[in-house]
């Protein structure tokens, strides 16, 4: 009974990002080349970081789960209209009680909860499932699930849990457009982090900085850019990478300003 109590919780939290519909991203290019809009963001009370295409809008939502008790449901979304594509983290704390009767600090007890998760979700959507794999974020283990849905559009969801947080992140695609944004995708969905240590500890109102060398040189980066530094915006995404080796986003960041200073740079005079 309390495993169906908490399904029925979860699956509410796994739809809600898929009724939203793509709308134009509230951020602006910071400038016009490829992959300028990518920028990171970390939600200190959602104990996260992402890599997102422009800054997220919140939406909060109250839902009832049982009896009285209710949880709040926290969802960053940023909706691309251009490419016709949803990026979205959710999160919600579920009551420690439900978790424990559940039984879910078990491996196998968790990976069939997760199993009962994707059949529900396929089900209230009335798609059909072409992908389901396990994944890892900080030794979190999770599960990714592929739905087809009505009207041609693409879910790809991957639902993490924290001690009595749960974490979802979502893209919402059409997909005929999936196989050319698989990049971006790819990026969104590996660049999630969660501060596991914050989240096993109580709330204590204390605020947590999530990988704050890399984000703190990426969001400079970004700001010279903005000022048109671009020197100075390429020397922030150089140190942005050293911290993270062969990250995508720095790197593409790099190549961006590089080409960008060399079209600005005037040819060298022929010699005489």
């Amino acid at each position: 009974m309390k495993t169906r109590i908490l399904l029925s919780a979860l699956l509410t939290m796994l739809l809600a990002p898929s009724l939203l519909s793509p709308e134009p991203s509230c951020a602006n290019p910071l400038f016009q080349l490829a992959q300028s809009v990518w920028r990171p963001f970390a939600s200190d009370e959602g104990r996260f970081s992402v890599l997102m295409p422009g800054t997220p809008a919140l939406t909060r939502r109250t839902q009832n789960i049982v009896g009285t008790t209710t949880i709040d449901l926290r969802t960053f979304s940023v909706s691309r209209r251009q490419e016709t594509i949803v990026y979205a983290v959710s999160y919600a704390d579920y009551p420690t009680s439900l978790i424990q009767q559940a039984n879910l600090n078990q491996p196998g007890n968790l990976n069939t909860f997760f199993t009962l998760v994707r059949d529900e979700l396929v089900r209230s959507l009335k798609g059909r499932l072409i992908g389901d794999r396990g994944v890892s974020v900080n030794g979190v283990v999770g599960r990714e699930f592929r739905i087809i849905r009505p009207g041609g559009r693409l879910l790809i969801t991957r639902f993490f849990l924290v001690n009595q947080r749960a974490y979802e992140l979502d893209v919402d695609v059409a997909q005929a457009r999936e196989r050319y944004l698989t990049g971006s995708i790819e990026g969104f969905m590996n660049s999630f982090r969660i501060q596991t240590v914050a989240a096993s500890l109580p709330d204590t109102g204390e605020r947590f900085e999530l990988e704050p060398t890399y984000t703190r040189y990426m969001q400079a980066g970004y700001a010279a850019v903005n000022s048109r530094d671009y020197v100075a915006a390429l020397s922030h995404f150089r140190n942005a990478l050293s911290q993270r080796p062969s990250d995508p986003y720095a790197s593409q960041a790099i190549r961006n300003v590089e080409s960008y200073l060399q079209r600005r740079t005037p040819p060298a005079s022929p010699s005489p």
